[in-house]
């Protein structure tokens, strides 16, 4: 009997792992699902496998159903580089999500390339912009980035690429659209407090399926939509009337939920411009829209927006008010693309996302390096044309040519500790 079901066990696993090589066999035959890209990280949660060369799904038709991503040996969607820095070089490091990681565009047409080619040479100095964005991550986990991966890159300027339209949603659980892997940070009697339990619910199988396997990213892209959806719809049938979740970031009083998630990013934010400053970098924030604020295009693709666009208290440009009021307070550099991006299609009528809805296309990432590089470049043209680099940040108030000191995350509040 227990032989006749050890071996009915043995029969069952060797069943469902051929079941599993077979589907894994389809999916690249059919060119579906990305290679793995993403490595578990103790404090963020993952980061880009370094010495990569995979092939993953395009967003863009223009550039084919499949294109090509490679990182360097430090993990980051760039060229190669070296971590020491020499002297006379002045050094950006770009944080952000898969707006600033760009991997839906060629690499030349990214952002921090095409910052870089604007910076370079500036008033005599060599410049270097870092692309360290990362698919799917958040301020919490852009600032344990900056603190237990970045610092040793020692960075000049820090610029932070922040996106609305899921950086605030995700910095909640109950609001996350996706759990697994994620830190978070607790808001409490003592400020932010750093919660790991989630980075740390893995296995070694599952490390090994998301490392090895285009299945695993198949099935987990499946699974966040579904959860997702499932959230949307008990959200819409719990609460007739209610605001649909999506549209919850432009309402001037949110639910109490997302007033929660706002006030942990703008504690983050300050969190992230206090740690640029302990690391003696200056610090920029840059506001990256959606295609929904931009333009009637993309609103028309957007489900549900029509029967509240006129509802008082809700604005497409919210977001970057509540971080212009912010910065305002806390005299942060301030960067808010919105303006601009909607300028641009008005005269040109093109969208400057993939499919108007989309990530960044070529056009979206060369307005805005465009723009972020006349700021940075205003600031870099007040610094003397040979020296020693200072690093105060662009904004207001920061200009001095001295080394800023070490400022406690706690006093700027920020994660305490």
């Amino acid at each position: 009997m227990v032989r006749r079901f050890f071996y009915g066990l043995i029969a069952s696993i060797a069943s469902l792992a051929g079941t599993l090589i077979a589907i894994e066999i389809t999916l690249r035959i059919l060119g579906v699902g990305n290679d793995p890209y993403l490595r578990p990280h103790p404090w963020t949660g993952w980061t880009l496998a370094p010495g990569l060369r995979v092939s993953i799904q395009s967003e863009d038709p223009a550039l084919g159903k499949r294109i090509e991503l490679r990182t360097d040996s430090l993990g980051l969607r760039d060229v190669e580089r070296a971590v020491e820095k020499p002297a006379g070089l002045y050094r950006v490091l770009v944080l952000g999500d898969s707006y600033v990681m760009a991997h839906h565009v060629p690499p030349e047409s990214a952002l921090s390339r095409r910052l870089e080619r604007a910076l370079d040479g500036r008033n005599g100095r060599r410049v270097e912009v870092w692309n360290c964005g990362v698919e799917g991550y958040t301020t919490s986990q852009e600032l344990l980035y900056l603190q237990h991966v970045a610092a040793r890159f020692h960075p000049d300027l820090v610029v932070l690429g922040f996106f609305a339209g899921n950086d605030v949603v995700d910095q909640v659980p109950k609001l996350a659209t996706s759990l697994r892997g994620r830190p978070f940070f607790r808001l409490g009697e003592r400020g932010l407090t750093l919660d790991r339990s989630h980075v740390n619910f893995r296995t070694r199988t599952l490390d090994w399926l998301r490392t090895h396997t285009r299945l695993f990213d198949w099935a987990n892209t499946r699974r966040r939509v579904m959860l997702m959806r499932l959230r949307q719809r008990r959200a819409a049938d719990g609460a007739p009337g209610r605001m649909p979740p999506p549209l919850q970031i432009y309402a001037e009083r949110p639910d109490p939920p997302w007033s929660l998630a706002w006030d942990i990013t703008e504690r983050l934010i300050l969190a992230t411009r206090a740690e640029a400053r302990r690391q003696g970098a200056g610090f920029l924030l840059v506001a990256i829209p959606s295609g929904v604020q931009e333009h009637e295009n993309a609103r028309a693709r957007s489900p549900g927006w029509r029967e509240w666009e006129s509802r008082p208290g809700l604005a497409l440009d919210m977001p970057e008010r509540r971080l212009a009021r912010l910065c305002a307070e806390k005299d942060i550099a301030f960067l808010p693309l919105l303006p601009a991006f909607r300028v641009e299609q008005a005269g040109t009528g093109r969208p400057l996302h993939i499919l108007w809805t989309g990530h960044l296309n070529s056009a979206g990432h060369a307005l805005a390096a465009s723009l972020i590089a006349r700021r940075i470049a205003a600031f870099m043209d007040t610094l003397p044309a040979r020296g020693p680099l200072a690093s105060p940040s662009p904004g207001h108030g920061e200009g001095s040519a001295a080394r800023p000191r070490p400022v406690s995350a706690h006093a700027r509040g920020g994660p305490a500790g």
